[in-house]
């Protein structure tokens, strides 16, 4: 076997032996394709949302320069944390996702948010927008659901 061949095997080998990816030099069980925004949103709002995990889903997800552009909120990262922090103490209120339509960096979660007894429902847009695996961008509006209005079709 030539001299190369037997290089190329024994970088091949000690790159298996230490879980090695060749081109990268990361660890393997840490090395993955990075998660399309479609599913890292899906995720982050399962976290937030459902699982009512605030801290954890803002640590994961939400990138350490995000920026809300909600007009309710503060803007920075640390506000939205605290909206969601209060939302999940109440627990009170509940969203039912409808749409989750992605295009590029882009995710627009079309949902039903369910408020407490004797509050119409609001529907929500809310808008994201990924980069470098985490949620840099968040962009809501929302309105209260007209029930009987001319459209019968209603918001969903």
């Amino acid at each position: 076997m030539p001299l190369v061949w037997r290089l190329a095997a024994a970088v091949f080998a000690c790159a298996a032996v230490f879980g090695l990816t060749l081109g990268t030099m990361k660890p393997a069980a840490t090395y993955q394709a990075a998660t399309p925004p479609k599913e890292l949103v899906q995720s982050f709002e399962n976290l937030a949302f459902i699982q009512r995990m605030p801290q954890d889903a803002v640590t994961t997800y939400l990138a350490a320069d995000f920026v809300d552009h909600d007009p309710l909120s503060g803007g920075t990262r640390a506000d939205y944390l605290n909206r969601l922090i209060a939302l999940a103490a109440s627990g009170s209120e509940s969203r039912e996702i409808k749409r989750l339509i992605a295009e590029g960096p882009f995710v627009v979660v079309h949902l039903r948010q369910l408020r407490p007894s004797g509050q119409r429902p609001l529907a929500v847009v809310d808008i994201y927008r990924v980069a470098s695996g985490r949620i840099a961008e968040h962009w809501s509006i929302s309105e209260p659901v007209t029930e009987g209005g001319q459209n019968r079709l209603g918001a969903f």
